[in-house]
């Protein structure tokens, strides 16, 4: 869980995945199936309403004396679900396919 931390010190780091899969789903926009497109986009969207929750977190975590993030249980496998669901759609290329 120690990876995850620095999305934890800092919600704009969230934004480099964001960043990432928006690059490549741009690059690869044109060549990806309808369904694929809708796949390739969800990562993006996710990751930056996760920072978006994770700022607003971050300042009423101030306001409480020991915070506990049991949201984290549900949000980092939605996050990861995203992401690979994403990282599929960028990749996968059907049979017969010219590259």
């Amino acid at each position: 869980m120690q990876a995850w931390a620095i999305f934890l010190i800092s919600p704009a780091a969230a934004l480099i995945p964001a960043a990432v899969f928006l690059i490549l789903t741009r690059l690869r926009f044109r060549s990806l199936l309808p369904g694929a497109r809708v796949l390739a986009i969800l990562p993006v969207i996710a990751w930056i309403a996760y920072a978006i929750y994770e700022w607003r977190m971050q300042i009423w975590s101030r306001s409480v004396i020991a915070p506990i993030r049991i949201d984290l249980l549900i949000i980092v496998p939605i996050l990861l679900i995203a992401s690979l669901c994403g990282a599929i759609a960028l990749t996968y290329r059907p049979r017969g396919a010219i590259r």
